[in-house]
């Protein structure tokens, strides 16, 4: 239990070999601004696994065997800056599992399956420096006129056809 650390501005349990992150883990670390998970076998995440964190800036989920993103996983994290999801088994991309208008400044979710990206979401990060979808199963090269290709960091892979577009 986490109860007594509501100040601790840093955790990092990477490599630990997590499976699952339940519902309010965290909840009791107000204070938390970054939340390191990294290289772990967490492969399910529940709706309120971040409920809790919304002082949170930097949340590593990279290196997991994540399959799917929950609706409005990260709605309450509305502080967050650096998300990072690479190396995962994500296939698609909902607007769902971001607040209204996320933040974000930095977004990975390279090396992933992903066959899917609502259009929603490239809208909403317009904003960010930085957003990786690089090495996915299927990425359309079809990306707003304002977004660089080194911004994007697209690299397009596999046949995209209208099943299995990602825009």
């Amino acid at each position: 239990s986490f109860e007594e650390l509501e100040r601790l501005k840093l955790l990092n349990l990477s490599r630990n070999l997590l499976t699952k992150i339940e519902n309010e883990t965290f909840e009791y670390l107000e204070g938390l601004q970054t939340l390191d998970l990294s290289f772990n076998l967490i492969e399910k995440l529940d709706i309120l696994s971040f409920f809790g964190l919304s002082n949170l800036l930097e949340l590593n989920l990279s290196n997991n065997k994540i399959s799917s993103l929950p609706y409005q996983l990260f709605a309450t994290q509305t502080s967050l800056k650096t998300l990072q999801l690479s190396q995962n088994l994500i296939t698609e991309l909902k607007f769902e599992i971001f607040p209204s208008k996320p933040s974000l400044d930095e977004f990975y979710i390279d090396n992933n399956l992903l066959t899917f990206v609502d259009s929603k979401v490239i809208e909403a990060l317009e904003n960010a420096k930085v957003v990786d979808m690089r090495s996915n199963l299927c990425v359309d090269s079809k990306v707003p006129d304002d977004w660089s290709i080194l911004k994007l960091g697209i690299h397009v892979g596999g046949s995209c056809n209208a099943e299995n577009r990602v825009w």
